[in-house]
């Protein structure tokens, strides 16, 4: 049956009711006029059927108005073709609302026009789904109006493939907000051009998360301009990967913020070229972090300006590693700052050749801490110059460990400064090898602190030259331990001057053994204060040669111990002069022994005095020779004690001469022994004297043989007491 549809008026067609409207049919809905479809209410048009909407024609679809439009159903809207679609107007489609945007299909969305799609308002973009968004076209994409563009939700433009990404403008991508900028996929923004990535704003780019800075390619960060790169905040530059950083151009370092300089990792860092290190300025490289420092590879270190490396802190410095500081050059060392050089670990400085440690300046060298130079190797110590190490203060000098000193060379030692030399203490002499110790010259010799020579070792004494033993002063002398001065070789001790021996004390003599007493010589012996020689063991003076002690003087011999004394050779007393003989104390006349008594030459005994005879015990009278005894002379004889007179043996009487015998006055011979007038010979009875001869008791005539009765004289016997 033929629709009515097209002879009822518009004013009939308004006022159908709902459910009329609601039971059209696809005939009816494909009569209406244009007219009819805009008499139409919004009530009418919310309840046409699908079937009716997908009938109409793109002509009525045009008249729709955008308020009966807007009544339209999702599903109604869904059910309408693409051709449907493309009828709508631009004002049509900024009609609709939030929701019929957000039901259109994705063929519908796809369709639309370059208008249509514009037509659109902000508050509808924003309520497209993601499924709607990914359906958009390249030629879609590319025109859509930036204000548009921003209110796709993050997940719409997440969504976009990297094919719709790359479609977008420059001015597109400027315009996208930050929270879409930070919803985009590594993927989209790995394919972004470089001209896009610098297109974004300060704000996009501190956007950015550290998954999409990651994302970023070598050739994205090798093309950021300068502004780019100072929008990046130093939480982004903190994600730059190895490569990135690499990637980044010798402009682009030059002008990082040094902030952002602080943010690279020690990867990253260790990543950048040695050109790439060069490009960065002083301020630059004295933002690195103390990580960043330590984590500079050595080919990187050894390329570095000096102003660059000096731009670095004295805590920067501190982190330097072994193989960093031994990667430093010549040029880099010798214009380090001094504070910079003491803030380097006694390792690093340990860690460097002999050639890069000469490099060093003497202003250098007086900067080094203690706990640097206690660290030195011995070769670094070897190859000191002798400038700079006159450099070094006294808390230097004093650091240096005994294996240190021991380093030093003989050319070293023999120009340190007076004041250097002060600088060293007792334990450092101590350490001084023999060779090290023969090197000093003469003028450091004597200028040494007396402290210092007596820390000497025995081995260094012996290492001493003449010259150098003679430049010593009485009071460096006076100073030797007893070790020291049982070092002295036979050699240095011939060649001290008599000042230099007399400075030793009574104590050093005391060790003096027989070698050295013996290699005293002609000039040193009569000048031996006679304190020292006093303190001279008995061995020692028992050592000197006839010819040695000839040299003692008078006083000298007087101030023998009677131990010396009871020690001499009977060489040395059958070769004292009797000056000397007779300059001996009683004391020490005592002490001389038995053997000693008689190497005393007939001579010596001649000329002993009367003090000195008297000084002699009976003992040593019982010890003279009958040599020694026929030697008195008669004036010896004539004060000889009775005592010693008795103690002389029988060979001894015998040996008296009549002179001798004549000159005994009545009292020595009134003591003569039974033995001894026994011993007489006929002739020293014939002719002894009456008075001699009465001064016998009777138990001496006792004794007297019938030889020695018939040697009486004429004379004797009528002068004999009658007792006797």
């Amino acid at each position: 049956m033929a629709s009515i549809i097209s002879i009822l008026s518009t004013s009939q067609i308004a006022g159908l009711s709902t459910k009329s409207i609601a039971g059209l049919t696809t005939e009816d809905w494909a009569a209406f006029s244009t007219a009819q479809i805009m008499a139409l209410t919004t009530t009418q048009m919310g309840v046409i059927s699908t079937l009716g909407i997908s009938t109409l024609n793109s002509a009525q679809i045009g008249v729709i108005e955008t308020a009966d439009l807007r009544a339209l159903t999702s599903t109604s809207l869904r059910t309408m073709s693409t051709a449907q679609i493309g009828a709508l107007t631009s004002d049509q489609m900024y009609a609709l609302s939030s929701a019929q945007a957000a039901a259109l299909t994705t063929q519908q969305v796809q369709s639309l026009s370059t208008d249509n799609l514009n037509a659109l308002g902000t508050t509808q973009f924003s309520a497209l789904t993601t499924a709607q968004v990914v359906a958009l076209t390249s030629a879609q994409l590319v025109n859509m109006e930036t204000a548009d563009l921003r209110s796709l939700t993050t997940g719409g433009i997440r969504a976009l493939s990297t094919a719709q990404f790359d479609a977008l403008s420059s001015g597109q991508l400027g315009a996208l907000s930050t929270a879409q900028v930070s919803a985009l996929t590594t993927d989209q923004v790995a394919n972004l051009t470089t001209t896009d990535l610098n297109a974004l704003e300060t704000n996009q780019f501190v956007a950015l998360t550290s998954a999409q800075i990651r994302a970023l390619t070598t050739a994205h960060i090798a093309s950021l301009n300068t502004t780019d790169l100072n929008a990046l905040t130093s939480a982004q530059f903190g994600y730059l990967t190895t490569d990135q950083a690499f990637a980044l151009t010798t402009s682009q370092l030059s002008t990082l913020e040094t902030i952002d300089v602080r943010a690279l990792t020690t990867a990253a860092v260790r990543a950048l070229s040695t050109a790439q290190l060069s490009a960065l300025n002083s301020d630059q490289m004295g933002a690195f972090t103390s990580g960043q420092v330590a984590a500079l590879g050595t080919d990187q270190i050894s390329t570095m300006a000096s102003d660059n490396l000096n731009a670095f802190g004295t805590s920067q410095f501190a982190v330097l590693n072994t193989a960093q500081a031994a990667a430093l050059n010549s040029v880099q060392i010798a214009n380090l700052e001094t504070s910079d050089l003491r803030a380097l670990s006694s390792a690093a400085i340990r860690a460097w050749t002999t050639a890069q440690f000469d490099k060093l300046t003497s202003d250098q060298m007086a900067a080094l801490t203690t706990g640097q130079i206690s660290a030195l190797t011995t070769d670094q110590i070897a190859n000191i110059t002798t400038t700079d190490l006159n450099a070094l203060g006294t808390s230097q000098l004093v650091s240096l460990t005994t294996a240190e000193v021991r380093a030093l060379t003989t050319a070293q030692l023999a120009k340190l400064g007076t004041t250097s030399l002060d600088a060293l203490t007792t334990g450092q002499f101590a350490a001084l090898t023999s060779d090290q110790t023969a090197a000093l010259t003469t003028t450091q010799m004597a200028n040494l602190e007396t402290s210092d020579v007596r820390a000497l070792t025995s081995g260094s004494i012996q290492a001493l030259s003449t010259a150098q033993l003679a430049a010593l002063s009485s009071d460096q002398m006076g100073v030797f331990t007893s070790g020291q001065v049982a070092a002295l070789t036979t050699a240095q001790i011939a060649t001290m001057s008599s000042d230099s021996l007399n400075a030793f004390g009574t104590a050093q003599f005391a060790v003096l053994n027989t070698a050295q007493a013996a290699a005293l010589n002609s000039v040193q012996i009569p000048n031996l204060e006679t304190s020292d020689l006093r303190a001279l063991s008995s061995a020692a003076i028992r050592a000197l040669t006839t010819a040695q002690f000839d040299t003692l003087t008078s006083d000298q011999m007087a101030a023998l111990t009677t131990g010396q004394i009871a020690a001499l050779t009977t060489d040395q007393v059958a070769n004292l002069t009797t000056t000397d003989l007779n300059a001996l104390g009683t004391s020490q006349l005592v002490a001389l022994t038995s053997a000693e008594i008689r190497a005393l030459t007939t001579a010596q005994l001649a000329k002993l005095g009367t003090t000195s005879l008297d000084a002699l015990t009976t003992a040593q009278f019982a010890a003279l020779t009958t040599s020694q005894a026929a030697a008195l002379t008669t004036t010896q004889m004539a004060n000889l004690e009775t005592s010693d007179v008795r103690a002389l043996t029988s060979g001894s009487v015998q040996a008296l001469s009549t002179a001798q015998l004549a000159a005994l006055s009545s009292d020595q011979m009134g003591v003569f022994t039974s033995g001894q007038v026994a011993a007489l010979t006929t002739a020293q009875i014939a002719t002894m004297g009456s008075d001699s001869l009465n001064a016998f008791g009777t138990a001496q005539f006792a004794v007297l043989n019938t030889a020695q009765a018939a040697a009486l004289n004429s004379v004797q016997i009528p002068n004999l007491e009658t007792s006797d």
